[in-house]
């Protein structure tokens, strides 16, 4: 029997192995395969065709002449800081972050995740060689194989593919960090100096404010101004006593270049300054809540019952939305309907989504519960009687007189 295929089953086996792990880390179970697919095609596949070669190389020399342990710890410390590189670049972008370069990346971490990923890389390619070199013994002795003279006049396999291999992993690395980040970095720039600003009051006890100049901001006509950032002036009117109905006093939004950003005429007005957002109510019982942006312009229509957070964190990007009797999910920075309100409830926590607010949630549609994603695909039949969430693990049902455990990580489902 010619070795060769069995080195080249070995090697592809092993390679398919790696990709499908890393392809799996790269996604990191949050429900977004097509924004990591060129992640995993830039990264999964070099590395495991890297590897699989490797492999192929270590099975055929072990059938052959030549210091086979030797060059394959060589190449797992080559290939293990390369995978170190990757990781460098791959955990802000695949995390979202907008506040790291590709420069200050290489020049903070390069020098510690090489050393990492080379570590990593000889203790990667010691295990490696233990299990083809097993692998080799058994071949052997079940299959009978041994090296022919054919094996022994093939030319060494040369380091040309690896070092196309390891080529494209940094290639398409710099090209997705590039697409990530926008392309160059924006030259450095001077920080703006904020406009200084002070609330004053009148002799008619109206309140407004003013410059540092102490030119007016902010006219001098309403019953309380607050700065709430440094950009944003909260304003309230005076209630009208006169009315028939007496007139609630109404809140709007001055900027503190003395610009009207959002006309006095909200019942409430909540600056989300994390997601650069406004959560405003309209009339009296019900109110209704929706958001609008810095601008003023409405990103979620002002018809809600319920706009909430999720209560324990608040850092996500998504409220919970009720409309009527009905409960959703949306996106407060797009305006987008995650979840339309079709369902008599919803449950959820810090526990069950990331901090993009994307992960898993408890619903309950005509009287029964199941578990949904947050793009509104049922994880789970809608069948449960009861649902809780046991601890930051375990989800527990009950329909009849049945207790059914489902357990999670990291927003997802596990078998």
């Amino acid at each position: 029997m010619n070795p060769v295929p069995f080195a080249i089953t070995v090697g592809v086996l092993e390679g398919l192995l790696f990709f499908a792990g890393l392809s799996w880390l790269l996604v990191g179970s949050t429900f977004q395969w097509q924004k990591a697919v060129p992640f995993v095609l830039a990264v999964a596949l070099p590395v495991g065709a890297f590897i699989g070669w490797q492999s192929f190389r270590s099975v055929l020399a072990q059938l052959g002449p030549g210091p086979s342990f030797l060059r394959t710890l060589a190449v797992g410390v080559v290939g293990g800081a390369f995978i170190g590189v990757a990781f460098i670049l791959l955990m802000p972008l695949l995390a979202a972050d907008e506040r790291y370069s590709l420069s200050s990346l290489l020049r903070v971490a390069l020098p510690s995740w090489l050393a990492i990923g080379a570590v990593l890389g000889l203790l990667y390619a010691t295990l490696t060689w233990l299990v083809n070199a097993a692998l080799v013994r058994l071949a052997v002795r079940w299959l009978a194989l041994t090296p022919e003279a054919s094996t022994r006049s093939l030319a060494s396999p040369s380091h040309w593919l690896a070092l196309v291999l390891a080529s494209l992993l940094v290639a398409g690395l710099l090209v997705t960090t590039r697409v990530r980040h926008g392309g160059p970095e924006p030259e450095a720039t001077t920080p703006e100096v904020m406009t200084e600003v002070t609330v004053t009051t009148n002799a008619q006890g109206l309140q407004g404010a003013v410059g540092h100049d102490g030119r007016e901001i902010v006219p001098h006509r309403f019953a309380y101004v607050d700065q709430i950032s440094l950009r944003f002036l909260l304003v309230r009117t005076m209630s009208n006593e006169d009315a028939p109905r007496a007139a609630p006093p109404r809140h709007g939004i001055w900027s503190v270049d003395g610009q009207q950003v959002i006309e006095p005429r909200y019942e409430s007005i909540a600056y989300v300054a994390r997601h650069q957002r406004f959560r405003v109510s309209l009339g009296d019982e019900p109110r209704k809540f929706g958001y609008l942006d810095e601008a003023g312009r409405e990103v979620i229509p002002i018809i809600y019952d319920v706009l909430e957070r999720i209560s324990n964190t608040g850092e996500e990007p998504t409220n919970v939305i009720r409309l009527g009797e009905r409960y959703g999910y949306v996106d407060i920075r797009t305006g987008k309907v995650l979840i339309e309100p079709v369902y008599d409830s919803v449950q959820i926590s810090e526990n069950m989504v990331d901090a993009q607010g994307q992960g898993i949630l408890l619903a309950k549609l005509n009287g029964k519960w199941g578990v949904i994603d947050t793009r509104g695909r049922a994880l789970t039949g809608f069948r449960f009687d009861e649902m809780e969430e046991v601890d930051h693990e375990t989800l527990r049902g009950r329909h009849a007189d049945q207790v059914e455990t489902i357990k999670f990580r990291d927003g997802a489902l596990q078998p």
